[in-house]
């Protein structure tokens, strides 16, 4: 399944409009999800290529969700995470990582944040060709999760 294609089936159910802070310091990543993926799903999105610019943003603009990469220069998407908490936020996080930190966070235990494996999206950015129930989970995992943040309908 392309990546075009992953999208527009997202599209008809996420809520236009919806502000996300997005940290994540690999500059081809950031671009994967902005302009391939995010701004077409009709978010408004601002990057961020740390933990402490992203620390910055959440202090003085409001967002809907954050997407964070886990591990960034200065704070990680863990501390990131922890002060978002402290401060008795219960915004909803997507963590986008690498499959040797997934099973880390999964151990958060925190009802508002969720997990994906950076190389599931990059295997669409290739076009590899996925069976019909991979490309279905893969739908369904990103649906879940907009859902789950309030910003799907």
């Amino acid at each position: 399944m392309k990546l075009d294609d992953f999208v527009n089936r997202l599209k008809p159910r996420i809520k236009q409009g919806a502000r996300v802070l997005y940290a994540e310091d690999d500059t081809g990543t950031q671009y994967i999800w902005r302009k391939r993926i995010l701004e077409p799903l009709g978010f408004h999105v601002t990057v961020v290529s740390d933990g402490q610019e992203a620390l910055d943003k959440l202090s003085s603009e409001s967002f809907d969700l954050m997407i964070t990469d886990f591990d960034m220069p200065k704070v990680t998407g863990t501390e990131l995470l922890n002060q978002l908490r402290a401060a008795n936020s219960r915004m909803p996080v997507l963590f986008l990582t690498g499959l040797a930190t997934l099973k880390a966070i999964n151990t958060l235990n925190d009802p508002h944040v969720s997990v994906v494996a950076k190389q599931e999206i990059h295997r669409l950015v290739d076009e590899a060709q996925w069976g019909e129930e991979q490309r279905d989970k893969a739908v369904a995992d990103m649906e879940a999760f907009f859902r789950k943040a309030g910003v799907s309908v």
